[in-house]
């Protein structure tokens, strides 16, 4: 558990706690307190920057209509508990596409991509006539945090609660 003493104590799935992992190992069993205790780490300053980063503030602006941008707190606004719930997946709420845009970025080397629903438009035989390019909104990780993050990532469906998708 993390946070003993408190009355805000945080567990991992079913109360039971996965003990000390690495950073693949905790993506791996997806341990709230070691997520928790990372986003600890980081500050509250520093995460909600990531989280700004990342897109899940705004609207992605996809050729769609009727897109949603689900709220989260203000920092001034976030309590001692905030980040750290946060950092597992709890007071915060994101839309589909800004989820895809999130793992795309991690997959295309920490480059936050402008999201498109046509790739391309053809004629009848197969041309292409016309096709849309990726534009690049920013980048959010280093080419190497990337790299690290998908090799983690591979782990979770190789050895960890993935495994069902392998």
């Amino acid at each position: 558990a993390f946070g003993s003493g408190s009355k805000d104590v945080i567990h991992d799935d079913g109360g039971r706690d996965h003990g000390d992992h690495d950073m693949t190992g905790a993506m791996a069993v997806s341990s709230n307190i070691i997520f928790a205790k990372i986003a600890d780490s980081i500050g509250d300053e520093k995460f909600f920057s990531y989280i700004r980063k990342f897109g899940f503030r705004t609207k992605t602006s996809i050729e769609l209509p009727g897109e949603e941008v689900m709220p989260l707190k203000e920092l001034g606004e976030w309590s001692g508990r905030t980040g750290k719930t946060v950092g597992f997946g709890h007071e915060i709420m994101v839309n589909p596409m800004q989820m895809v845009m999130s793992y795309c970025a991690i997959a295309n080397g920490g480059n936050l991509l402008q999201p498109t629903i046509v790739r391309e438009w053809r004629s009848s035989d197969g041309e292409v006539l016309e096709r849309n390019s990726p534009e690049k909104v920013r980048r959010v990780i280093s080419e190497d945090s990337a790299a690290q993050v998908r090799a983690m990532l591979r782990k979770v469906v190789e050895t960890g609660t993935g495994q069902r998708v392998n």
